[in-house]
């Protein structure tokens, strides 16, 4: 699932797990971007982070960011994982 806002992803990850047990991969773009002074995503990094890890971690493999993520993006979501490495 890529480059959609993390409700979506929630709800994308909830439909595909309903009918299938492979693993997932998810990278959610940073939310609807705006025209103000250049293209802005008005997502934090933390409350994206958060948000990820309570609605969508549990049932993915692996999770990373698209437009409006970065570095500082993927940091938080690994923090609000507890730092874990999980494989499965």
């Amino acid at each position: 699932v890529n480059c959609i806002g993390w409700d979506l992803v929630a709800k994308t990850v909830e439909a595909i797990g309903r009918v299938s047990d492979l693993p997932l991969a998810v990278s959610p773009n940073a939310g609807v971007p705006t025209e103000s002074n250049g293209i802005r995503y008005p997502g934090q990094e933390r409350e994206l982070a958060q948000k990820l890890a309570e609605l969508v971690l549990p049932d993915v493999s692996v999770c990373g960011g698209c437009c409006g993520t970065g570095t500082a993006y993927i940091e938080s979501l690994r923090e609000s994982e507890g730092g874990s490495e999980r494989h499965r």
